[in-house]
């Protein structure tokens, strides 16, 4: 919030990814409680105006359905007296407030409750349930099903499994996913040298497939091969120079190889749109944005911040942050967020469910989405799967990278990357749990 803000309106226009603040031109100045979150109903039968909380209160909400009624009382807030305001989409708005965060949540801190937080008098109370998750989800196999694998799996020693694997090359040797399958269970034998040979293969039959590439990068930097990973990175966006996360999954790279300044001037470039190849950033903007903060916050002491907006200077910090990415934008899935009260939230990756945000992906070239953890929201997270293939033709399996960090923005934050395999249809698969200490 700037001095330049001289109401709360202003304070939030243009500051969220997937946040609209319609204007009315019956009033004089923009009311903030029919502000329309991501994924709102568009029936005119049903309310699509989010939720405003305001010192933990939550207020009432705009009536958007026919013949409805608005809602000012939160919208005459001096920007004067607020200390922060958060947007929660998504899973955090679901799993706080239920159904009425189904259309998303602006969170309202004011400085007088800032200042009581350490007596205990401000206290946010849950409203609202969501559902409770009766199914039965399957772990993901780590290794591939495929036939060319049993002789693999079946080796007593690491020399009988190279043996092997020499002679399925003969028949499979020009498919990546016979590669990236061969890679995964030679982890198994924790041979680093062998590993990275078999997966230098895919980089050689798929020089020219980015989606290939993304999973070797994916692979690099689960294993901690972060130099390796920027290499094929800044290949993966010599082949897609349009896409915007081919810049973020770059500059994260970057960051990861400990390249913090080349990072820094590359998130900056995005910011400002300079030499970027004229992409869209404004579906990653969130993401962009954090990452941007967190570098600084991380690495200040190892960069040049001149010329970086003082916005990223603010420090940040989140218990846990989650980051899905998956290498092919074709893919159709739901994700499945169970909660340590067994309660769970749906995002849904589906033409069905999801088609105008999966043709912004598309346009702007990014697949990838991101929640984020409080304190409060102690014990085990389990977050499932459930894959029904592509839009596409293509019948290659998709990759699915997670990324967790925890204490993300704070001086002991950790990370920890995954990769998983979706080529099971239409069952539900668990690919991690976290848990909130």
């Amino acid at each position: 919030i700037t001095e330049q803000d001289i109401t709360v309106q202003q304070a939030v226009q243009g500051q969220f990814t997937n946040f609209d603040l319609p204007n009315d031109t019956a009033v004089d100045n923009l009311d903030l409680s029919q502000f329309l979150g991501r994924g709102r109903n568009m029936s005119i039968l049903l309310n699509q105006y989010g939720l405003i909380v305001i010192d933990g209160v939550p207020q009432d909400v705009s009536d958007s359905s026919f013949g409805g009624f608005k809602s000012r009382q939160s919208g005459t807030l001096n920007p004067e007296v607020i200390a922060s305001i958060t947007y929660l989409k998504g899973l955090a708005a679901t799993n706080k407030y239920g159904t009425l965060g189904r259309n998303g949540v602006l969170l309202i801190t004011t400085k007088m409750a800032q200042a009581s937080e350490s007596t205990g008098e401000i206290e946010e109370k849950p409203l609202g349930t969501t559902l409770t998750y009766s199914g039965s989800a399957q772990n993901i196999n780590k290794l591939s099903d495929a036939p060319y694998m049993s002789p693999l799996k079946d080796a007593q020693s690491i020399d009988e499994a190279f043996n092997a694997y020499l002679e399925q090359r003969s028949d499979h040797g020009n498919s990546p996913s016979f590669y990236l399958n061969a890679y995964d269970y030679f982890e198994g034998w924790q041979n680093p040298l062998i590993s990275k040979r078999i997966l230098s293969n895919v980089y050689e039959i798929a020089y020219n497939n980015a989606d290939m590439l993304k999973v070797v990068a994916y692979k690099q930097q689960a294993s901690g091969n972060y130099k390796d990973a920027e290499k094929t990175f800044e290949r993966i966006l010599k082949l897609e120079p349009r896409k915007s996360q081919s810049y973020r999954n770059l500059a994260l790279a970057q960051s990861f190889a400990g390249n913090y300044q080349e990072a820094l001037d590359l998130y900056n470039r995005m910011e400002n749109n300079i030499n970027v190849g004229g992409a869209d950033f404004t579906g990653l903007y969130k993401t962009i944005f954090n990452e941007t903060r967190n570098l600084i916050s991380q690495h200040g002491k190892d960069v040049n911040t001149q010329g970086v907006d003082q916005k990223f200077m603010s420090p940040m910090k989140y218990k846990v942050r989650i980051l899905f990415e998956w290498n092919d934008l074709d893919a159709e899935f739901d994700l499945n967020i169970i909660n340590p009260q067994n309660r769970f939230f749906t995002w849904s990756h589906t033409q069905s469910e999801n088609s105008q945000n999966i043709l912004m992906e598309h346009q702007q070239g990014y697949g990838l989405e991101e929640f984020y953890l409080t304190p409060s929201d102690k014990g085990e997270w389990q977050f499932n799967v459930t894959y029904y293939g592509k839009s596409s033709a293509d019948t290659d399996p998709t990759f699915i990278k997670i990324t967790t960090f925890k204490n993300f923005g704070s001086p002991n934050q950790t990370k920890k990357v995954e990769v998983v395999r979706l080529d099971r249809k239409d069952v539900e698969q668990t690919v991690t749990k976290i848990v909130v200490n």
